[in-house]
C-alpha cells in the first residue's frame, strides 16, 4: 500500500506543477496585452481602440 509522505509529496508536486503552468500561462498573456498598445499597428490619428476593436467590423 502507498504511505501517507508518499501520497503528500505527490500531492504537493501536483499542486505546484498547476501553479507554475498557470503562472507561465497568464504571465504570457498579461504580457502579450500590455506590449500590444506598443507594437500593434496604427493608424495616424485614430485612438488605438477604436482602430482595435471597430476595423475588423467595417467601421
Amino acid at each position: 500500500m502507498i504511505d501517507y509522505e508518499f501520497l503528500r509529496f505527490i500531492w504537493w508536486v501536483l499542486v505546484i506543477v498547476l501553479l507554475i503552468g498557470f503562472s507561465v500561462t497568464d504571465g504570457f498573456d498579461m504580457g502579450v496585452t500590455a506590449l500590444l498598445p506598443v507594437t500593434g499597428k496604427k493608424r495616424s490619428g485614430t485612438p488605438y481602440y477604436d482602430q482595435h476593436y471597430c476595423s475588423p467590423l467595417g467601421w
